[in-house]
């Protein structure tokens, strides 16, 4: 998800962080384009050598930039995708900050979405004894937590939907609170386990990316092993993802029958978190799956 603060006017990269820069890139540099986010600002900065990602923020984002880059290079390791290489991650005195290769994006071709069809499917096939990860990381601007737990419903409830609805207590009506908890109370017959699955996290369109040789990149991770049905309920939450990704990858790992009519439980975590993170317009989507298990 694309979050973020504001702190520094676009195109005024800090200069204890351009030094950072030209110590990796060399100098002459240039600020092509700078975005600002709900968390960071990030900044595209080139030399007549390359071009890499600066993102930075205040000294408070030190963690949730720590995080993205062990979830970058953990997926570097263990899933087929590509991601961007890190070449820097840091704090100094004022800004905390990520420097990272830039990827030059072009059009996907046509094998582009079967790519990424068959890369996540491997990808979900990398599993390990426990849901969770080895420390908590971010989505957004919110912290996620990972403890291990040997139980997929004890992880989706007490690490994904109690903190969230924990946050979100002075925005939900109580009759909507406690149909979340008959939800929660009966979600072993709502979602058929599975194994440990390694997943991208945060994986909305806006986080892959096509690179000028068509070749689908991961970014902003909020890796975790979980239930891969979450990750493709969340590929659906916002659109984005052709239908050929959907057969490629069912061909490739076949879900469990009835997955689609299952995306709205699963969407209740990305819900609470945009509910949390941007307010009340997306009160109305979790009311409609949540009413159902509400008490008359």
């Amino acid at each position: 998800m694309a979050y973020l603060g504001e702190f520094i006017p676009l195109n005024m990269l800090p200069d204890e962080i351009k030094t950072v820069v030209e110590d990796i890139i060399s100098s002459p540099l240039e600020i092509e384009n700078s975005l600002l986010g709900c968390v960071v600002q990030g900044t595209i900065v080139s030399s007549p050598a390359r071009k890499v990602f600066v993102k930075w923020g205040g000294v408070e984002y030190q963690k949730s930039l720590k995080a993205e880059e062990f979830g970058l290079n953990f997926l570097g390791i263990h899933s087929p995708f590509s991601v961007p290489k890190i070449h820097r991650c840091g704090v100094n005195e004022e800004y905390s900050f990520l420097i990272m290769d830039y990827i030059k994006p072009g059009p996907p071709n046509f094998h582009f979405w079967e790519k990424v069809a068959t890369n996540l499917a491997t990808q979900h096939m990398v599993t390990q004894q426990h849901y969770g990860f080895y420390s908590s990381n971010f989505i957004g601007r919110l912290s996620q937590q990972n403890s291990l737990r040997e139980n997929w419903y004890k992880f989706f409830n007490q690490e994904r939907l109690i903190p969230q609805l924990t946050l979100a207590e002075n925005k939900i009506p109580s009759k909507i609170m406690d149909g979340f908890w008959n939800f929660m109370n009966n979600i072993e017959n709502l979602i058929p386990v599975g194994s440990p699955a390694l997943l991208h996290g945060d994986l909305w369109s806006g986080n892959l990316l096509c690179d000028s040789d068509s070749i689908p990149v991961l970014i902003d991770p909020a890796v975790h092993y979980g239930h891969r049905e979450t990750e493709i309920a969340f590929t659906k939450l916002f659109s984005g993802f052709h239908d050929k990704f959907y057969s490629v990858y069912n061909e490739e790992y076949p879900l469990e029958k009835g997955w689609e009519d299952r995306v709205k439980y699963h969407n209740l975590y990305p819900l609470l978190v945009h509910l949390n993170s941007f307010g009340n317009s997306y009160l109305k989507q979790i009311e409609e799956i949540i009413t159902p298990f509400c008490r008359a």
